[in-house]
């Protein structure tokens, strides 16, 4: 069993793990988000209901899986001669301005 490193700089979890770190605000997430600086294998997720910020490190199949839909999805598309741009994970923010 391997033990989560947690430092200013650096948030490491094991594939399954979840970090859930409670009364939080957008600008605590913000903030992570910077100093994550994109890198993947960690998904954040932030919860204005309930000020949580969720850090998943996820297990080696979950990207099997997406992979493999991803591909269905293209050959449908390639059999309907539809054409399509794939994107990498991102952030998505809301804003109502």
């Amino acid at each position: 069993m391997t033990l989560p490193t947690i430092t200013e700089d650096k948030i490491e979890l094991a594939p399954g793990d979840e970090l859930i770190l409670r009364c939080r605000t957008w600008e605590d997430y913000e903030d992570l988000l910077a100093r994550r600086q994109d890198k993947a294998g960690l998904r954040i997720k932030y919860s204005s209901l309930t000020s949580e910020i969720r850090v998943m490190s996820p297990l080696p199949g979950h990207g099997k899986n997406v992979n493999m839909l991803a591909d269905f999805v293209k050959a449908l598309l390639r059999k309907k001669s539809q054409h399509w741009e794939a994107f990498t994970p991102i952030t998505l923010k809301y804003s109502n301005q």
